[in-house]
């Protein structure tokens, strides 16, 4: 536990299930987002079971940054999968959200600004997805610290464009 000095304790993580529970935690932050909403993902799977959430964050005007692994990395059936999520991301929020490709991930969402939050699941090829647990995060300087490693990131990423819309196994 870490506490703000002032005599309130802030738990420094909460652990959620993953599956359901993640999706509602995930919900949740995006809607509660005020300004800014930071994800770092393999591919993204996920986003069919949260745009609405999504698209509710950016129609408020919260600004929306992604960061995918670089399809070129991805075996055959991930880049396809993420194809597919960046045609939805481009067909239903467009120009309302950038999306960059790096070659690492650590999956996290963080909304910073004050009173932020950050949510991360730790990739754990040999554990069942059902079996795995995400963690959750309110604590300042613990939020601050992942959205400047996603700042980082996010200079050295290479901007998604057009032709990542393709499907080719060549792009990047």
């Amino acid at each position: 536990m870490a506490g703000s000095g002032q005599g309130e304790v802030t738990p420094l993580l909460r652990i959620v299930s993953v599956g359901t529970t993640l999706l509602e935690e995930t919900k949740r932050l995006y809607r509660s987002a005020k300004q800014e909403i930071l994800i770092i993902s393999k591919v993204f799977e996920y986003l069919p079971k949260v745009v609405d959430a999504l698209k509710d964050a950016v129609s408020r005007d919260v600004k929306v940054k992604v960061v995918l692994i670089d399809p070129s990395l991805l075996p055959e059936n991930s880049r396809k999968k993420q194809f597919e999520i960046l045609r939805t991301l481009w067909d239903q929020l467009n120009d309302k959200i950038e999306v960059r490709f790096f070659c690492e991930y650590l999956p996290l969402i963080v909304d910073p600004m004050e009173g932020g939050k950050a949510l991360f699941l730790v990739e754990e090829p040999e554990t069942p997805l059902f079996l795995r647990e995400a963690a959750i995060t309110t604590h300042y300087n613990l939020v601050n610290g992942l959205a400047l490693m996603f700042k980082l990131i996010w200079e050295k990423a290479r901007p998604a464009a057009p032709e990542d819309l393709t499907g080719n196994e060549n792009n990047g």
